[in-house]
């Protein structure tokens, strides 16, 4: 497996220091030149990867919404994904979900996608039939507009207009 990391580099790491740095201080040798550090990319070079990825990681443990994963699931990529987190929400059945989120764990569901053909096939087809029907934006204007009716009927009978 190889894995290419996306994104720019953050004062993230314990003490504020590089991300970047510490992730390359802690890779066992053996792994060390299966990682790439890509950078910051254009959304072009962003789609590049994603098209010519197995599936996408998003290990976060804070995302509400995240646009990298609705990205994969468009391009019908299946996401690991921190779980307890709105990436439950938004991945669902298109990937599987860590938690508690734990280098093993989160191993541990990278390689039953990239080592099991039929789940990783079924995962990605759920991503694409989520996209198409969860965030479309018909499904999302619906929404909205369900949402705003409901706040304006609200508003009424509570009498606060």
């Amino acid at each position: 497996m190889r894995l290419r990391v996306a994104g720019a580099d953050t004062p993230t790491a314990l003490g504020g220091g590089s991300m970047q740095a510490e992730m390359l201080r802690r890779l066992d040798q053996e792994v060390l030149g299966r990682v790439t550090f890509l950078g910051e990319l254009s959304q072009e070079q962003v789609q590049a990867e994603i098209r010519a990825c197995r599936f996408q990681i998003v290990p976060s443990t804070v995302e509400n919404f995240a646009g990298t994963a609705t990205d994969a699931m468009a391009a019908g990529r299946a996401v690991v994904y921190g779980g307890h987190t709105g990436l439950e929400d938004v991945v669902g059945d298109a990937g599987l979900g860590v938690w508690p989120l734990t280098p093993e764990k989160l191993c541990t569901q990278m390689e039953v996608l990239y080592g099991n053909d039929e789940v990783l096939a079924a995962c990605s087809r759920r991503a694409l039939e989520r996209i198409r029907t969860r965030f479309s934006f018909a499904a999302v204007a619906a929404r909205r507009v369900a949402f705003y009716v409901a706040v304006h009927y609200n508003i009424r009978i509570c009498g606060l207009r």
